[in-house]
């Protein structure tokens, strides 16, 4: 079985997920790993964030109104944040009544002033009788494969769903005429709010989930789980340079940077004195055959669930896969979880990634977020 997290979250298809570095919002998931989630400065890799690097885009410009009757569509400005921030506040009271996990916020303005804010930032945004209706907000950002818009978690809201398109499309002409014609959209895994951005060429590359932690069960698996210690620091990177090679193969095709052993020896080496993690192997006859990682992500974003913990990293070997050593791992991550306060898990994956986008929602992991994507031509 293989399993990795994604922004490098656990993949125990082939191995766990990880937090990249540089990105707050994606800490240690199979995204960490992920280009898309470029590192969080201060994160180790093994996190596998989404950063960005900004860069500035064309001025603010005015747009043609491609909308309906009645709506005015132009360039987002400052002016917009408050009303953007109450279409922001309407999506996660509806995103809530889905998925109950999501945190309760009381201000989405400081959320969309982020966005806005950012290097880069561009969007557009709809009126009717003057008042926000819809908007999108996309920042310019960088990864190995080069530059491209990313819309974030607070990127887009529409009291509409079908105004996203024109939203969309107002907004992509600056992208594209600057160049960046590769770009991604975080969307709230609600059907009616997905199908928009479908019939604008967005495909779905990874999910972001969550799930409870209730009481487990943790099966034998053939296996022994234990807390790690800094001694299991190779078996750690071996295990997460396994889950780098298989997202590397066919069908994710993930062109991340090639690394060695060392490299991730020299990631993981401060994992066992920092707090954010906790870390877990899975042995059999004394040998290690598996690994989990758990990561205290910030509060604060839009997908991290109150008294929540990540589940960030995850692999077994090869041979040990469909054996019960994945199960165990999982079960025993989320009891230690329960048992420590915590009432919630996230994690992700990538859809390309077979044995993750199958084995986490088997487990309960529930999509709360998909990350869209969208390459021009």
């Amino acid at each position: 079985m293989a399993a990795s997290v994604s922004s490098n979250k656990v993949d125990l298809a082939v191995a766990g997920p990880r937090v990249a570095r540089d990105d707050p919002d994606t800490a240690r998931l199979e995204l960490a790993r992920d280009p898309v989630f470029a590192r969080v400065a201060e994160e180790p890799a093994r996190i596998r964030h989404d950063g960005h690097v900004g860069s500035g885009l064309p001025g603010r410009v005015a747009l043609t109104d491609t909308a309906a009757v009645g709506t005015e569509l132009r360039a987002f400005t400052v002016a917009d944040i408050d009303g953007a921030a109450r279409m922001l506040a309407e999506r996660h009271a509806r995103h809530r009544a889905v998925e109950p996990l999501l945190p309760a916020i009381d201000d989405f303005r400081p959320h969309v002033a982020r966005e806005f804010s950012a290097d880069g930032a561009s969007g557009a945004v709809s009126l009717r009788a003057g008042e926000v209706d819809g908007y999108v907000i996309g920042t310019r950002q960088e990864d190995p494969i080069g530059p491209h818009v990313r819309i974030a978690l607070a990127g887009s809201a529409s009291r509409e769903p079908e105004r996203i398109r024109d939203l969309y499309a107002a907004a992509s002409r600056i992208w594209v005429d600057a160049g960046l014609t590769r770009h991604f959209a975080f969307v709230p895994a609600v059907d009616d709010l997905v199908e928009p951005w479908h019939r604008l060429s967005f495909g779905t590359s990874a999910a972001l989930a969550a799930r409870a932690s209730d009481r487990q069960a943790v099966p034998n698996g053939g296996a022994t789980v234990r807390l790690s210690t800094a001694e299991d620091l190779r078996d750690a990177a071996r295990l997460d340079l396994l889950l780098h090679e298989h997202l590397e193969r066919a069908p994710s095709f993930s062109g991340l940077p090639q690394r060695d052993l060392d490299w991730f020896v020299d990631d993981w080496r401060t994992t066992w004195d920092d707090p954010k993690y906790t870390h877990f192997i899975a042995e059999r006859e004394g040998r290690p055959v598996g690994h989990l990682l758990l990561y205290r992500r910030p509060a604060g974003d839009l997908r991290v669930p109150a008294a929540s913990i990540d589940l960030a990293n995850a692999a077994t070997l090869p041979e040990v896969r469909g054996s019960g050593v994945g199960l165990a791992l999982t079960a025993y991550a989320i009891e230690w979880a329960r048992a420590n306060g915590y009432r919630a898990i996230t994690t992700d994956w990538r859809m390309t990634n077979l044995e993750a986008s199958r084995f986490w929602p088997a487990r309960g992991f529930r999509p709360t977020f998909y990350r869209l994507y969208r390459s021009i031509p």
